[in-house]
């Protein structure tokens, strides 16, 4: 659904990692630079928000973050795009932080390398709606196994077979009053692990919302997984948009 809303928010895109198990692909470029079909993966995420009517953007780099500056530099016309660079080793919470003071009051943010058709415009409804300080992306996988539980003398206590679960697929909307709250020990901590504690402290105060994507989504971390989502990233584009 396209947005109805001109510059409803803007979208912070974390895109600052190393992404060391794409390794040699990314000895050389970010990231969020890696192609696929002849084009970086920022491009398609880029397109897919600039489609819902976004047109405001921040982009937080670190590990070769020149190279995505130079990138955009003759690309912009119809996009406003803002860098922040908190260093190479930054996490992704200290990343949002360094960016207080240029997004709105409520903002989203998304990871530079996972592509979802979310509807955003439903996702802040829904946001506002429940009067919560984050709202996280939720989506549902199966396990394929079977689980079991059982007591120290082995006699079992549970078994599930192919449990479905929901998992966070890397994209929220919050709002920026809460980024006073976040503590020198939440934005230091370990890539990933600062940003986990800060939910885990929003869910104890019974304030973050889960907003479940159904549609499609797309990502990837290694050569082989960035090979089926070169395969797949045509399932976001109808016949006109491929040009077929």
């Amino acid at each position: 659904m396209k947005n109805t809303h001109k510059n409803l928010s803007q979208i912070v895109i974390l895109c600052g990692g190393r992404g060391t198990r794409l390794k040699p692909l990314t000895d050389e470029i970010p990231k969020a630079l890696v192609k696929l079909n002849h084009r970086p993966i920022l491009d398609y995420i880029l397109d897919f928000y600039k489609s819902q009517g976004f047109n405001r953007f921040i982009l937080c780099t670190g590990y070769k973050g020149d190279m995505i500056k130079a990138h955009f530099a003759h690309k912009t016309p119809t996009m406003e795009i803002q860098f922040s660079d908190a260093g190479e080793s930054a996490s992704m919470l200290e990343r949002i932080y360094a960016v207080k003071d240029q997004i709105d009051d409520t903002f989203f943010v998304s990871y530079g390398d996972t592509l979802m058709d979310i509807d955003h415009e439903a996702m802040l409804v829904f946001h506002k709606r429940h009067k919560v300080w984050a709202t996280m992306v939720s989506a549902k996988i199966q396990n394929p196994f079977g689980l079991v539980t059982f007591n120290s003398k082995g006699i079992a206590t549970s078994f599930v077979e192919k449990p479905i679960f929901n998992y966070y697929v890397g994209s929220f909307v919050m709002e920026r009053s809460i980024l006073e709250g976040v503590t020198p020990a939440m934005r230091l901590a370990p890539d990933g692990t600062g940003l986990v504690n800060f939910f885990l402290s929003l869910i104890r105060k019974k304030r973050l919302g889960v907003f479940e994507h159904n549609g499609k989504q797309l990502t990837f971390n290694t050569e082989t997984e960035r090979q089926i989502a070169e395969k797949n990233i045509g399932e976001f584009y109808t016949v006109t948009e491929k040009g077929v």
